[in-house]
């Protein structure tokens, strides 16, 4: 919460319950984030992997690149995003991947990918600073993704980076 510059209130009565109440700052844009849109020429077209444990931003994120025209194949943990990325990897043309999940990490998933499909655009995702989410290690490509995508994020922003990488561009 704390990086995300917000606050947690919790209320506990024994035989009532707990309510957590979780606070993010008002922000009309993601400070440093340059405002995207949806609209434009770019067709968006290909099978992206998008692999995040948290269930409402998986959701979402692959609601957004499906109405943008990607079809979209998704995974809850590393593990299950390795299986999806083996059993589809000729029709899989890009991977949104979270750093932080069960099973494999976002940069141990995204090495795996990387040593069966060296070409494949990988957009690595977290709630922490890219410095410390990469893991990259100095001249190794496999460890290295084309762009990182701050958390929380907008979904156009997302598929604006998406489209990016997709197209030969890096967001790093």
């Amino acid at each position: 919460m704390k990086a995300h510059h917000g606050g947690l209130w919790v209320n506990s009565k024994p035989g009532a319950g707990t309510t957590f109440n979780l606070l993010f700052p008002a922000a009309e844009a993601m400070p440093g984030m340059p405002r995207t849109s949806l609209s434009g020429h770019y067709e968006s077209q290909g099978t992206v992997l998008l692999a995040d444990d948290e269930e409402a931003i998986r959701t979402i994120t692959a609601l957004a690149l499906s109405k943008a025209g990607f079809e979209v194949l998704t995974a809850a943990n590393g593990l299950e995003a390795l299986a999806q990325f083996e059993s589809n990897i000729e029709i899989i043309r890009c991977a949104l991947v979270d750093e932080a999940m069960p099973g494999l990490s976002g940069g141990e998933l995204m090495k795996a990918m990387r040593a069966l499909k060296p070409e494949l655009p990988i957009v690595l995702c977290s709630g922490y600073r890219e410095s410390g989410a990469t893991g990259a290690g100095p001249g190794d490509p496999n460890s290295t993704p084309d762009a990182f995508l701050q958390k929380p994020y907008r979904t156009a922003d997302a598929v604006e980076l998406i489209r990016k990488v997709m197209a030969g561009g890096s967001g790093l």
